[in-house]
């Protein structure tokens, strides 16, 4: 007779109110994560800082031949970006987002906590 296997618990675990600000992040990065995008590549990478999250596409998982001008990325990094701001709305916070805070070469969004 088999075991049951175990199943990963799908949403991550939310933060005490007293987390600070940098697990906090790190908390809007992992719910961020499951934000719809084009064929589920999940096209996103989330850099943490000290008290900021970056979101960046990912090189890759782009889809060259049906996104050529990366557009469907960009809008699928701009679901992740919205995921993580309900999820501090959600935990009483309020996220300040920068598109494009280093140009087009850099991250698409830099996410700064602007208090509760």
């Amino acid at each position: 007779m088999g075991t049951t296997p175990v199943m990963p618990r799908p949403w991550p675990t939310e933060p005490r109110q007293s987390a600070d600000v940098a697990t906090r992040m790190a908390w809007y990065a992992a719910v961020a994560r499951w934000a719809p995008s084009k064929h589920n590549t999940q096209p996103w990478r989330f850099v943490l800082g000290q008290d900021t999250l970056e979101i960046w596409a990912d090189p890759m998982r782009l889809l060259t031949a049906t996104d050529p001008h990366r557009r469907e990325v960009t809008i699928s990094c701009g679901a992740a970006v919205e995921t993580a701001c309900v999820a501090a709305r959600a935990h009483g916070y309020e996220l300040d987002v920068t598109p494009q805070p280093g140009g087009p070469g850099g991250p698409l969004a830099r996410l700064a906590e602007v208090g509760p």
